[in-house]
């Protein structure tokens, strides 16, 4: 196979979840998602919600913290959670004797995905995985997306939870949510089409062509 990880990034709605499965089933490669957290919350030795909220933002950390009363610990939370130095622990885990706080977690978050990476035969979804491999050339870069109105159609379809006007706030407030993670883990101000080998748009192309068109390409 000319490409060993597909490392797909997903806008909110456009299927990218789906998508990744079923590249995952038809080229046998393990799928992972949450198992990036989980590994990296196993390395840090703290709960895997801790890695999640900071994915999804340093403000929503601070929230959580404040309302169990434990702000404090934002400056210094290896230590708080572990009892060690932080600079003990981050040096373990970054090599850096002394980052920031969030800086010690990202750095580990990339550190997991480049192992993955590293074993190979794997579907990386979300977590920009593409920016991190972004010097793999064994790894192909997918973006899925659609356009706003069908993302939110989506959402509001599915299950039935959110009503249309519901929808289309979760779409914008996710489409802002995944510039700053790439502003925040990557220094990237504009996510471009050249980030990726393939961009897919799934408002025209159907779930299973797009699966078609990425299974072929790693088997190229």
């Amino acid at each position: 196979m000319a490409f060993t990880v597909v490392a797909i990034s997903r806008s909110s709605g456009a299927a990218g979840e789906t998508v990744g499965h079923e590249v995952a089933r038809r080229v046998d490669f393990r799928y992972v998602d949450e198992e990036i957290v989980s590994k990296a919350a196993e390395e840090a030795h703290v709960d895997p919600k801790f890695i999640t909220e900071l994915e999804h933002g340093e403000g929503t950390v601070r929230k959580v913290m404040e309302a169990l009363g434990l702000a404090r610990v934002l400056d210094d939370p290896m230590s708080y959670l572990v009892g060690r130095k932080p600079e003990e622990h981050y040096y373990h885990l970054t090599g850096s004797a002394k980052p920031s706080t969030s800086d010690g977690y990202r750095k580990l978050i990339r550190a997991v995905i480049v192992g993955i990476a590293r074993e190979e035969r794997a579907v990386i979804v979300a977590h920009a995985a593409s920016m991190a491999l972004k010097s793999f050339h064994s790894v192909l870069r997918v973006f899925i997306t659609a356009s706003p109105s069908t993302r939110a159609a989506r959402l509001s379809q599915s299950g039935g939870l959110l009503t249309a006007e519901e929808a289309a706030v979760a779409v914008k407030e996710s489409d802002a949510e995944r510039q700053a993670y790439f502003r925040d883990f990557y220094d990237i101000r504009q996510e471009l089409p050249t980030h990726y080998d393939l961009v897919i748009n799934t408002d025209r192309m159907p779930i299973e062509r797009a699966v078609d068109l990425i299974v072929s390409t790693v088997r190229e």
